[in-house]
């Protein structure tokens, strides 16, 4: 009874009846990722700093833009201002992730800025990479873009084994979803 009353109303509001096959990313296709990538790296700074970004989906069940430089939101990226390190104890610290940019919200909140060194606040945290990624880009003043990520992501699935048609950090965002509601 409940499928026919289902199928009338999406037939009636258009709603798409098929499902894409999307790729749920967990804990254990990070730790995956993470090994692979530093196993096979050719630049230690920029897989690292891949690493730190997947963690931050993973934690955050963040979108790319509110991390990454994209087409539309070319001047909105995570920056050094925006993460506070905390010592809460001998060799204990804590890390407040202050995202600025959440879908159609980009820029309308900044939230307080934190004390890093004042040439650094501006900075991108996660820089571009030179062609091929054997190197951080000379200008440290260039953000890592999605598109950039995305290729250093399929490159390193694939490396591990993970099928990489289809994926893309929304693997790790879903995964995380997945995650939160199991733990309930």
């Amino acid at each position: 009874m409940y499928g026919i009353h289902c199928n009338y109303l999406a037939n009636v509001y258009a709603l798409p009846k098929t499902i894409d096959n999307h790729k749920y990313f967990g804990k254990a296709e990070l730790i995956l990722l993470v090994e692979t990538s530093i196993r096979n790296t050719r630049c230690m700074d920029n897989t690292l700093q891949h690493i730190i970004l997947w963690c931050m989906f993973f934690y955050t069940g963040g979108r790319p833009s509110s991390f990454l430089s994209t087409a539309h939101y070319k001047d909105f990226y995570i920056r050094f201002q925006d993460v506070h390190i905390v010592r809460t104890a001998p060799e204990c610290f804590a890390v407040d992730l202050y995202i600025v940019a959440w879908k159609g919200g980009h820029g309308l909140n900044p939230w307080r800025i934190l004390a890093w060194s004042p040439n650094m606040m501006t900075q991108p945290l996660l820089c571009a990479a030179a062609p091929r990624g054997f190197t951080l880009t000379a200008k440290k003043d260039h953000p890592m873009t999605y598109t950039g990520h995305r290729v250093f992501l399929k490159g390193v699935a694939m490396e591990a084994g993970l099928s990489w048609d289809g994926v893309t950090a929304y693997c790790i965002r879903r995964g995380t979803a997945t995650t939160w509601i199991v733990q309930k």
